[in-house]
């Protein structure tokens, strides 16, 4: 078992942006079966004996569940790989409503996050802004993902798997798209420090948030909370801001993925509120300001 968690943190979780938590995850599995073979690992008395030693710790639901997961995912990683002939059943635990991942935040507190920015990560902070997206698509978008003739961003690369975070097709408010056409295409990364895509930027965004004397509960995610909240403010209907959000539908919410992304009234309500936010954060940003097209 060892081995299997080690060879997916080695060839693959390091590069991941969640590398520095999938190592703590990994060296749960590590120091507790230490040489055990994956088949006695799974068995159900096995693998409650783990929990219970992480609850002994004093761990979280949440976070039991999340060291979990990344067992799971070394597993089904192995299993592909045909490195193990059977893929092992790693039970979920429950986990009660947790708080979002970054504090939704005013347009005024959006805009100073924004200036405290290194130069090379506003792009990335405005992007999520006007779409509501994870940080982690942003920082993989290219230009070529980009459709200024039918204003729509393809959050997902073509030829990439979706997976259980969706990245939808979602439209390009005016303003952002303003943005982006201003923007140098120096290398095929929208995002990029030096022509190279950028991973590592939590701890930069921290020291700049603490330049801007805003709290510790503000981070990456704080745009697409704070996008989200403004939609439901508005009045921007459940499922498009579910759309939008790249949430799964619940059941009697599945019209939105009847629309094609070329109709015109495709995301029509929540890319109007998506651009009253982007533009009330300009109104109070001192560094960025977009010139229409």
């Amino acid at each position: 078992m060892a081995e299997v968690v080690l060879r997916y943190y080695d060839q693959h979780g390091q590069h991941t942006p969640a590398r520095k938590w999938l190592k703590f995850a990994v060296n749960h599995w590590v120091l507790f079966y230490g040489a055990a073979s994956v088949d006695e690992v799974c068995k159900p008395t096995s693998i409650q004996r783990f929990i219970d030693h992480l609850r002994s710790q004093g761990r979280k639901p949440s976070y039991i569940q999340n060291i979990l997961t990344a067992g799971k995912a070394a597993l089904s990683r192995a299993y592909k790989l045909g490195e193990i002939t059977r893929k092992p059943h790693i039970p979920s635990i429950k986990v009660g409503q947790t708080q979002p991942k970054g504090r939704p935040c005013s347009p005024e507190e959006l805009a100073a996050y924004l200036d405290a920015a290194p130069a090379h990560l506003r792009p990335l902070i405005f992007i999520c802004i006007g779409t509501a997206s994870r940080p982690q698509a942003v920082t993989q978008l290219t230009w070529s993902q980009i459709d200024f003739g039918d204003n729509l961003l393809h959050l997902n690369q073509e030829g990439r798997e979706q997976t259980s975070k969706h990245r939808p097709t979602v439209k390009l408010p005016p303003t952002l798209r303003d943005y982006l056409k201003a923007q140098l295409r120096t290398c095929e990364y929208v995002v990029h420090f030096r022509g190279k895509p950028v991973h590592r930027y939590q701890e930069s965004l921290q020291r700049n948030r603490e330049v801007a004397e805003l709290d510790s509960r503000i981070n990456m995610y704080s745009p697409r909370h704070s996008a989200a909240r403004w939609m439901r403010k508005l009045g921007v209907p459940p499922w498009e801001i579910s759309a939008q959000l790249g949430h799964k539908m619940a059941r009697g919410m599945d019209m939105t993925e009847l629309y094609a992304a070329y109709s015109p009234d495709y995301q029509a309500k929540a890319t109007a509120a998506l651009d009253g936010l982007l533009r009330a954060v300009l109104a109070a940003s001192s560094t960025i300001s977009v010139h229409p097209s």
